[in-house]
């Protein structure tokens, strides 16, 4: 089959098209035969080498390598204890790594089938970024419904789904911050309650503190830093980020959660 791998870290022209053989599902896998693969931060940290550095404390890559971590396609052969019922299934899924290639193995149990005509461009682009929503909200902290959530970056994939997932717990209001006109009036037809900029130096103020957010959560960019130290001074908050300044390492992110 023909995948693209990895040899060495570097830039994009590392990535190199390949022939190698069909993988064999294992005990509890099924064999996916790959419609559409996504492409994430994950796999461009992996490609860099950020990943294999100590502090990362994450590892995991050798060569060669076949990156992508999330993929959809037709189920196409099934490992001995793997789930009978998705046999000739389309399914999405999310793995650890070989979503570029024509053909996946994958646990069974993180696959979810998924109805033929959906759309598989949009489907591969889920997984990643769905999950982190998903656990920022129900496992980094716990949203509880009636609260209110904060979303930076909400017209990205992590916030924009974080809105609609909030939005499905509960939570009221949901206030999403944007560095665009576009981006905020995209939030809003996701679910936010109100679509702010964030880059206004005022933004935190122009709301009644009895709207203010009792969860926020935000992914690390370099406008977070500005919109914490902002916000941090305005709003009465019981959060799991705004007193930070840094990202925090995996392994230390309980302490962190209030």
């Amino acid at each position: 089959m023909k995948a693209i791998q990895l040899n060495a870290f570097g830039e994009a022209d590392v990535l190199e098209v390949s022939d190698i053989e069909i993988p064999v599902p294992g005990d509890d896998e099924v064999l996916i035969k790959v419609a559409a693969a996504g492409v994430s931060f994950v796999d461009v940290r992996q490609r860099i080498g950020l990943y294999n550095r100590a502090e990362t404390r994450v590892g995991g890559v050798t060569f060669p390598h076949v990156p992508g971590s999330q993929a959809v396609g037709k189920v196409v052969g099934l490992g001995p204890a793997a789930d009978r019922a998705l046999w000739g299934r389309k399914v999405v899924t999310h793995v650890r790594k070989g979503a570029y290639a024509e053909y996946l193995i994958a646990p069974s149990s993180d696959c979810v089938a998924v109805p033929d005509d959906a759309d598989d461009a949009m489907l591969a682009a889920i997984p990643m970024q769905g999950l982190t929503a998903y656990c920022l909200l129900t496992a980094s902290t716990v949203l509880k419904s009636g609260e209110s959530i904060l979303v930076h970056a909400a017209g990205g994939g992590v916030g924009s789904i974080a809105v609609q997932i909030a939005k499905i717990m509960g939570a009221s209001p949901v206030i999403a911050t944007a560095a665009t006109q576009e981006k905020r009036e995209y939030a809003l037809t996701m679910g936010a309650d109100f679509a702010i900029d964030y880059e206004r130096p005022d933004w935190p103020v122009r709301y009644d503190r009895r709207r203010a957010a009792v969860v926020w959560m935000y992914c690390w960019s370099r406008s977070a830093g500005t919109c914490s130290n902002r916000i941090s001074n305005a709003w009465p908050t019981s959060d799991a980020a705004s007193s930070l300044d840094q990202p925090v390492a995996p392994e230390n992110l309980s302490s962190h959660v209030a």
